[in-house]
């Protein structure tokens, strides 16, 4: 077996036909003269996006018998990959060469590096609102502003990224995922500046479906790392609700209903603190 590259490219993709081409074109130039190593996994395409990959002999190409998802492609490429660092690249053609170079370039000084979309990259209109909700309840959660939380060029050391691929969900959200594990662990992290094109085909993100999906991942995911950020406010609003329900409806006393709210409030704030414990205990 040859040595080792000090970096492998995963890209994945879903019926990508019209882009792969592109994106693998510019990207062998570069990876011949760098060493890379670029791996195509085949997440069960129905068209010709696997045939196209195979014109590219410098390509490792990984199929998927049929679709699993954005995180599962991801997940076998990072586990088949052989480089120290593994980048992650879209295969719709969005992701300038230059750009991808530039991430790569960084990889050395930090234990991920992501590339932060700037002003004038394409966005896709209907997706904006969605993002924007997804964003402000991850920037909350997780307690710092995050630049972009889920965008598709990124840059990992593999012994650190494989820890945590059991954490990785199937679908779109895998981006999400990687973001909020190395927030919360504690890791190094640049937000390297790029600028995003508008993308080769069709979109395959079901924007209902996979918006409330990564909605619930944020929650689940601080709820594993950090708990007290979902159940204190949910334990502080229930108590004060309940105090203030007494003070306008019930001013010589408690209600029942009061007492239930500030009751649910306290025993949410101890199992709060119970599952902190856990938390802090399992990391």
């Amino acid at each position: 077996m040859s040595e080792a590259p000090e970096l492998s490219v995963v890209i994945p993709a879903y019926n990508e036909e019209k882009g792969i081409a592109k994106t693998l074109g510019e990207l062998t130039s570069v990876a011949e003269s760098e060493g890379y190593e670029i791996i195509v996994v085949d997440d069960g395409s129905g068209d010709a996006t696997g045939d196209i990959v195979k014109t590219f002999p410098s390509v490792r190409l990984i199929r998927h018998p049929h679709n699993k998802g954005y995180g599962a492609a991801l997940r076998t490429g990072i586990r088949e990959a052989r480089g120290r660092y593994v980048l992650f690249c879209d295969a719709d053609g969005q992701h300038r060469i230059e750009d991808v170079v530039r991430v790569a370039e960084l990889a050395r000084g930090f234990d991920m590096v992501v590339g932060k979309r700037i002003k004038g990259s394409h966005v896709e209109r209907r997706r904006v609102l969605g993002k924007k909700v997804i964003e402000l309840v991850a920037n909350y959660l997780s307690g710092v502003r995050i630049p972009d939380f889920n965008s598709g060029l990124r840059v990992f050391r593999r012994e650190i990224i494989l820890k945590y691929l059991h954490l990785f969900p199937n679908g779109f959200s895998a981006s999400t995922t990687s973001t909020l594990i190395m927030l919360k662990r504690g890791y190094d992290i640049q937000w390297e500046p790029i600028q995003t094109e508008q993308r080769i085909g069709k979109s395959s993100v079901k924007q209902l479906k996979d918006g409330l999906q990564a909605l619930l991942l944020v929650v689940r995911l601080i709820a594993l790392f950090d708990p007290l950020k979902v159940f204190l406010p949910t334990s502080s609003l229930l108590v004060l609700f309940g105090i203030v329900w007494s003070i306008v409806y019930f001013p010589g006393g408690f209600s029942v209903f009061a007492v239930v709210l500030i009751l649910s409030g306290i025993l949410i704030f101890f199992f709060g603190i119970l599952c902190d414990q856990v938390s802090q205990l399992r990391l």
